[in-house]
Order: structure tokens, then C-alpha cells, then sequence
């Protein structure tokens, strides 16, 4: 398994998982394609990265600890 990778948008409510195929009950959905988008300056919407497999939550998590990365700085 490969190391994990975490984004972050910050929704207006929640996120509605159940559009996902998933039941209301629910509090994340695993492999899906999550697609990053970003509006330039010059207009429109740009593709900016996507994560394949990735596991959607319904609510904000907190992370445990810091990621190798951060503990660094």
C-alpha cells in the first residue's frame, strides 16, 4: 500500500455522500475519483489533480498526527 495522501475543501453544510451512491447513514464512501479544480484567473475551470480510490468523508476530520512531511518542519 502506498503512503496516504490527504485533501481538503471546505464544504457549505455537508457533503452529500448519498449523491454517491452511498446510504445517508453512512460516514464516508471509499474508491472514488476525486478531481481537483481551480478557476483561473483568465476564467473558466482548469483540472489541477485528482486522487484515484479515494475515500470521501461526510465531515471534516482531524488528523491524529502530522504527516512525515510536516513533522520535518
Amino acid at each position: 500500500m502506498g503512503e496516504s495522501v490527504f485533501g481538503y475543501v471546505r464544504p457549505t453544510g455537508q457533503i452529500k455522500l448519498e449523491n454517491l451512491g452511498v446510504s445517508k447513514k453512512d460516514d464516508s464512501v471509499d474508491n472514488v475519483l476525486v478531481i481537483w479544480t481551480a478557476g483561473p484567473e483568465a476564467g473558466g475551470t482548469a483540472v489541477v489533480g485528482w486522487y484515484q480510490n479515494a475515500t470521501v468523508f461526510r465531515h471534516e476530520q482531524k488528523l491524529t498526527a502530522k504527516s512525515r512531511k510536516h513533522a520535518q518542519n
